[in-house]
């Protein structure tokens, strides 16, 4: 999830109107009349939570001069736009655009006529070209996430939902508990919050890091008798549980084949099936920025331990056969920590332009703003342009 303020509507409108002032103004001849105009202010958005007819309004100040006949009619005007910021073909678009006069100023009928038919038409298509920010172009490429959903929320707030490309059931994200964030700025300093659920998060890290197994067979001697253990040792893929505003990254470890052994002089060896332990192992990791990604990254694995009842008759060797059970243990550790140590999975990434724009800005993580957030890891990234 990604949610944008009015912040970062208004900073695209003060960007476009600066680069592109003359599309904001205009003049022409229509049914006798020449008329002229000039939207003399950037225009002002606000985001509109809870109605079925738009959920974007924009307010504009409007010089506008028309004269043909007895009319003569040179004054400021005040209109309002509104829009519905919706999915079309994929991506984030302002759709059922209209622009009505919202002044108090009496005006002659023909002059309202005049400004219906060819003045609102003009500055509508002016609005019609103002990119919309893709909230959803800050996920990491990993995530490759689509758009699937577009609404503003109370707050106000444009919440847009992605989804992993080809992945299905996968939880969303948690909803922020603050957006008052989101609309404290101004035009040149905004906010954008985004959300990665721990599951999204989980299926980045269980699709790049593999299971690990080990056959070992080991021998050693004690109190004059021979002592051996053997069988494979298994490591789950890692998995990242995130819950409760924490998240835990690990691997089960668990054998297959283990027997114990005990050489007896003249009679030789005796192996015995041992029981199956089966023990969670955390993956140490940073959750981090690095650059303008925000990332997790694997950096080892925590000591490995099991412990079981030894049969009776493996008691005169048992301290040898801990010993070499914790050698296996510490190598097959040392494995683990070689496949994932170092692996860096990118949940965030940051462009240099308003997310979907050729707008230029100036995107970070904001001090502490990539942290563990109920189910979910969320980024606070701060916008200046």
């Amino acid at each position: 999830m990604a949610y944008g303020g009015n912040n970062l509507m208004n900073m695209v409108l003060h960007k476009v109107y600066a680069a592109q002032r003359n599309k904001f103004k205009g003049s022409g001849n229509s049914n006798g009349f020449a008329y002229s105009y000039d939207v003399t202010d950037v225009p002002v958005a606000r985001l509109v939570a809870n109605s079925s007819t738009h959920n974007l309004e924009m307010d504009l100040k409007t010089d506008v001069t028309a004269m043909g006949g007895i009319i003569n009619f040179a004054g400021n005007l005040s209109m309002m736009a509104t829009g519905k910021l919706a999915i079309s073909q994929g991506k984030l678009s302002l759709t059922a655009l209209k622009i009505i006069p919202t002044t108090n100023n009496v005006i002659d009928r023909a002059v309202i006529s005049l400004i219906n038919s060819a003045i609102v038409p003009m500055i509508s298509n002016t609005l019609s070209t103002i990119p919309i920010p893709q909230l959803t172009n800050v996920f990491g490429t990993g995530l490759s996430a689509g758009i699937q959903t577009a609404k503003v929320i109370a707050g106000p707030a444009l919440e847009v939902g992605a989804r992993i490309a080809g992945r299905t059931g996968i939880a969303a994200a948690d909803a922020p508990g603050n957006l008052a964030s989101l609309n404290s700025g101004n035009a040149t300093n905004a906010q954008l919050i985004a959300l990665v659920s721990g599951a999204a998060a989980n299926e980045l890290v269980k699709a790049t890091t593999p299971a690990l197994s080990h056959n070992f067979d080991k021998r050693g001697s004690g109190a004059g008798f021979g002592a051996g253990i053997k069988g494979t040792i298994k490591s789950s893929i890692p998995v990242l549980e995130v819950k409760n505003g924490s998240g835990i990254a690990s691997t089960t470890i668990s054998f297959t084949g283990l027997k114990g052994g005990i050489r007896i002089p003249i009679k030789g060896w005796t192996w015995l099936s041992l029981p199956a332990p089966s023990v969670k192992v955390v993956i140490t990791h940073d959750l981090t920025s690095s650059g303008n990604s925000g990332i997790i990254k694997l950096t080892g694995v925590s000591a490995i331990s099991v412990s079981f009842s030894w049969p009776t008759i493996l008691k005169p060797v048992e301290a040898v056969l801990k010993t070499l059970l914790n050698g296996i243990l510490t190598l097959f550790r040392g494995m683990i920590s070689n496949a994932v140590s170092g692996r860096k999975f990118e949940l965030f990434k940051l462009p240099s332009t308003i997310p979907g724009t050729n707008l230029g800005a100036t995107l970070s993580f904001t001090p502490g703003g990539l942290s563990y957030f109920k189910s979910s890891i969320q980024a606070i990234v701060q916008i200046r342009g």
